[in-house]
């Protein structure tokens, strides 16, 4: 509780009334990075933005994707809070915008993950083909290995689909 008096009291030092500039503690984003983001954008005048979204623009991925079939994502696990923000949710709006269906691969999924289906992302698919432990669901060849695996069996169903038109 005190750190939340010293952070009002903090803002009202900054904010001269004067409305120049907007000292928002609750302004999405400010608390990332243990204040990086408040401090950036009161201090230097800083716009924030989504992580996903600069990676986009940065990579050019819109000016590539409209010739697309699907686009293929994915992260460690997939939950309610993939279509959040996280990597995921800048592809499954890029396929909501030019109507291409997005299939996402993790390492496992939540019993809420469906969300996603709601946010863009057409269906996902967990990647593990055995029970395991965290350990080794992340050694970099497994992962490689399963995902490669899951991959080939989701686009098998999809070409076979695709060949009886």
């Amino acid at each position: 509780m005190k750190i939340v008096i010293a952070i009002d009291s903090f803002k009202e030092c900054l904010d001269d009334g004067s409305g120049a500039a907007s000292v928002d503690p609750d302004y999405p984003g400010s608390g990332a990075a243990g204040g990086l983001g408040f401090a950036l954008r009161t201090f230097l005048g800083a716009d924030l933005v989504p992580g996903v979204d600069l990676v986009l623009w940065f990579t050019g991925m819109e000016d590539v994707v409209n010739d697309a079939d699907f686009l293929v994502t994915g992260e460690g696990r997939i939950d309610a809070q993939t279509a959040m923000g996280k990597a995921p949710s800048g592809i499954a709006r890029l396929g909501e915008k030019y109507g291409i269906p997005v299939i996402a691969f993790s390492g496992s999924v939540t019993d809420d993950a469906q969300y996603c289906n709601g946010h863009g992302i057409t269906a996902f698919f967990p990647v593990l083909r055995t029970p395991c432990t965290l350990e080794e669901a992340m050694d970099s060849a497994a992962a490689q290995k399963n995902t490669a695996a899951a991959a080939e069996q989701v686009f098998r169903a999809l070409a076979a689909v695709i060949s009886r038109r």
